[in-house]
């Protein structure tokens, strides 16, 4: 329910520009080719700029973080109980009245 609730809302906030231009949009939006400018990094600087341009690098970075995510990703569904307990909708239980602040 979440992944359509996340689906839905891309589709919103991209709506204008995928009816302007929807070639354009989705061919920026997934540019892998773009090179970024060593001039604008802060993080990076630690690096010689050679490196930071080159094009392993970028795949390096995006490899690692990619793994990094679907390690995550495991991580947070054992925790959240297995698979089948991940994707169950988490309902929060009823409020008691009694110890609802929210009228104070």
């Amino acid at each position: 329910m979440a992944a359509v609730i996340f689906r839905l809302a891309q589709l919103v906030v991209g709506a204008p520009f995928l009816f302007h231009n929807y070639e354009a949009y989705i061919s920026r939006a997934f540019n892998f080719g773009r090179q970024f400018m060593y001039k604008w990094t802060v993080n990076w600087r630690i690096i010689p700029e050679d490196v930071f341009l080159d094009r392993r690098f970028h795949a390096v970075l995006l490899g690692l973080h990619a793994t990094f995510l679907i390690i995550l990703l495991f991580k947070w569904v054992r925790y959240r109980g297995g698979f089948s307990e991940f994707l169950e909708l988490q309902v929060p239980p009823d409020r008691d009245p009694r110890k609802d602040m929210s009228g104070v």
